[in-house]
């Protein structure tokens, strides 16, 4: 059974091993092989960073004792874009379309709600027709391409921006 819960800074190690499978086995990540030169006191720090901060969070997905997943939402830090904040999710490939990743946009679209976060946006590779999926059936619309934006393999690839929004206060309620 897949857990979904907030992380915690005893992840960390979990966490790194995680990115660093998904560096290695999928291009659908921003980073490649070799690239990520984090530490696991330096993902403790980030852990508690964005913990710390009332407009971010990070879950992790487990299955068992593994780690097979993560969200993470980064609210803005100004007054202009307080309302707002950027997401980056990852499943291990062993757990992909298994309900890993609808749980974890379940989780950061509740917290988004409770904590009335405006505005979760992403960013996705067009290639990515799976993932393009899940974001939509999760409220996610595609809000503009970004040709070229990234180089993947000697080929040049587009991303789509996505954008979901709060859904429209309940008649009756406080908020």
């Amino acid at each position: 059974m897949i857990v979904i819960r907030t992380a915690e800074r005893r992840d960390a190690t979990a966490l790194l091993d995680l990115k660093h499978t998904l560096d290695q086995t999928t291009t659908n990540m921003l980073l490649e092989v070799g690239e990520r030169q984090s530490t696991v006191a330096a993902v403790e720090t980030e852990i508690d960073t964005i913990l710390g901060r009332s407009r971010s969070t990070l879950l992790v997905a487990m299955d068992a004792n593994l780690m097979v997943g993560y969200g993470e939402a980064v609210g803005g830090q100004f007054q202009r874009n307080a309302h707002s904040a950027m997401i980056v999710m990852g499943v291990r490939g062993t757990h992909r379309n298994l309900g890993v990743g609808g749980g974890l946009l379940r989780g950061l679209t509740h917290w988004a709600d409770v904590t009335r976060m405006e505005r979760l946006e992403l960013t996705v590779q067009q290639r990515n027709r799976s993932a393009i999926r899940l974001y939509q059936r999760h409220g996610f619309h595609v809000e503009g391409y970004r040709r070229r934006s990234l180089l993947v393999e000697g080929q040049w690839v587009d991303e789509l921006a996505m954008a979901r929004f709060a859904p429209p206060p309940v008649e009756g309620s406080n908020g």
